[in-house]
């Protein structure tokens, strides 16, 4: 399944969070769990777990926060993501 990216925000500068689009899968998500992203990256794909830190119940999006990590392939490419 393709996310769709609606929102970013820098939380910190060294991390942004990112919003995603609930649809399939992703409505029935609980609190607290986490999800395995398979990233395109120059190619090459890469596997991260990511967190969610959005409410299943109350909020739209669902949310995940990226810290930039030094020589870090996943989280240096999710800093620059942009919405679609």
């Amino acid at each position: 399944m393709k996310l769709q990216l609606l929102n970013k925000s820098n939380s910190t500068p060294d991390s942004v969070s990112l919003y995603f689009k609930r649809t399939g899968i992703l409505d029935y998500y609980k609190a607290g769990q986490h999800a395995l992203l398979s990233l395109e990256v120059n190619g090459v794909v890469v596997k991260r777990a990511y967190s969610f830190h959005t409410s299943p119940t109350e909020d739209e999006c669902v949310g995940i926060t990226v810290r930039a990590i030094d020589g870090g392939v996943a989280s240096n490419f999710l800093q620059l993501a942009t919405a679609d």
